[in-house]
């Protein structure tokens, strides 16, 4: 209320000030302008032709002046004209007496010559003089224009209004002045108030923003310490179960060393998804568009489910382009993408259901779609499941694993390529997602994957 009130006041105040200053500034305005119109159109025509008539004996002499900036010099001269005769910021200068019929004489001048300057060679004397006769006798008839602009009547009519200003206007600028004193302090106050609060926001903020990046940082370094003997648990597992020093003894340590193996791929992917998600996060995941057969990226994609598949007896079927069709994105995160959606849909769908994948180009998008037979999403979690690590405690969905991290990294794969997903669900009726990714690349999407 303070503050409205306040800002009221000053407003009156302030409109006050400038109706009883906009008498003094019109007058000053007015000499102001008077003064311009003398250096613009008097002094500066005179200035030009001045200029003129002595590039024009440089390049006559020989003494460096092309015949070009010549012709520039003479177009400067002309285009002064048009603005004195006809242009309303001149009617100062037209005014003096004899001063238009001067200048309509001058314009007939420069027009006659015209020839001359156009074909004027070096040594040229002949034409030099018939240039400088016609145009010389013009300069003490536009010194007198000047002049009279300069330091007649007018001018001193303007002076004399000028310092015969009211003192009225002074005393009570100062009695604005003492007025508004109080409130300009009260409104100091207020601003200095609410830059008191906008400073502890932006202190919250840049605390935010140092929390989240330390979060990103920690998930990346404790990722990588994480993959390293992780690595090296799944090779030495691996030797152990393809008995590659010799058999290991009974078959149930190959067993073991088989699921040991399973495990850690698991533990893998997930560690390579929350570093994908702390690249993301930190603007470091780069995107390397290229062309590439996408039929062939997605066979290479299905191959690694063939096993599962078989087990749960889950039919899986790609709607492929018949030919060769090449499409441009960035190799690793559309496999990735796929990868994930067509590891969601095995976790879903039921013993015997059926999975559809499929890429094609429609238009100027790329689109990539996995279709499957499960449980479905209902309604109100349609937009929740993009979010990292949900999980839906519905249908009985907790109990089957994973990170929740899938679809969260498929749209943030297909925004940084400027893309979209679409997701088209029902309880009971399957998920069908699709991937929208464009084929011109976005700018603003291209700079946020530069930057």
């Amino acid at each position: 209320m303070r503050i409205g009130v306040s800002v009221g006041v000053g407003i009156m105040l302030l409109i006050l000030i400038a109706i009883q200053q906009y008498s003094t500034e019109t007058e000053r305005k007015a000499y102001a302008y008077l003064t311009r119109t003398n250096h613009w159109i008097a002094s500066e025509m005179q200035r030009e032709m001045l200029g003129f008539l002595v590039d024009l004996d440089g390049f006559v002499m020989g003494q460096g002046v092309s015949h070009d900036h010549v012709l520039m010099k003479y177009d400067l001269l002309w285009s002064r004209f048009p603005i004195f005769l006809t242009g309303p910021e001149a009617s100062t200068a037209r005014s003096v007496p004899g001063a238009f019929e001067t200048v309509q004489a001058l314009f007939e001048a420069v027009r006659r010559i015209e020839p001359d300057v156009q074909t004027l060679q070096p040594g040229d004397l002949a034409a030099r003089n018939r240039i400088a006769a016609a145009l010389t006798p013009f300069r003490p008839a536009l010194h007198d224009i000047t002049r009279t602009i300069a330091i007649g009547d007018k001018r001193s009519e303007l002076l004399n209004e000028l310092l015969e200003i009211d003192t009225f206007h002074l005393y009570s600028t100062v009695a604005i002045f003492l007025m508004g004193g109080s409130v300009v302090l009260l409104l100091l106050f207020e601003v200095r108030r609410s830059e008191r609060r906008a400073d502890g926001e932006r202190r919250a903020r840049a605390a935010a923003e140092a929390a989240s990046e330390a979060k990103s940082r920690f998930l990346s370094n404790m990722s990588h310490e994480l993959r390293t003997p992780l690595n090296a648990i799944i090779g030495f597992s691996e030797i152990t179960s393809e008995e590659l020093y010799g058999p290991v003894g009974s078959p149930k340590y190959k067993d073991c060393a088989q699921s040991i193996t399973a495990s850690g791929r698991h533990l893998l992917s997930i560690i390579e998804d929350i570093l994908d998600i702390a690249r993301i996060e930190a603007n470091a995941l780069a995107v390397n568009r290229e062309r590439f057969e996408a039929g062939r990226m997605v066979e290479e994609c299905l191959l690694m489910f063939t096993e599962e598949a078989r087990r749960k007896r889950i039919d899986i079927r790609t709607s492929l382009p018949d030919a060769r069709t090449d499409i441009t994105s960035d190799r690793r995160l559309l496999k990735q993408t796929c990868i994930n959606l067509v590891s969601n849909s095995l976790k879903f769908t039921p013993v015997g259901g059926e999975i559809l994948v499929g890429i094609r180009v429609d238009g100027d998008s790329a689109i990539l779609s996995v279709a499957d037979t499960g449980p479905g999403i209902p309604e109100d979690e349609i937009d929740d499941v993009v979010r990292p690590f949900f999980r839906s405690d519905k249908n009985g969905q907790q109990n089957l694993g994973g990170t929740g991290l899938g679809l969260s990294l498929v749209k943030s794969f297909a925004e940084l390529q400027g893309g979209t997903v679409k997701i088209e669900s029902a309880p009971n009726r399957g998920t069908k997602v699709q991937v929208f990714l464009p084929q011109a690349m976005p700018r603003i999407a291209a700079e946020q994957a530069a930057g």
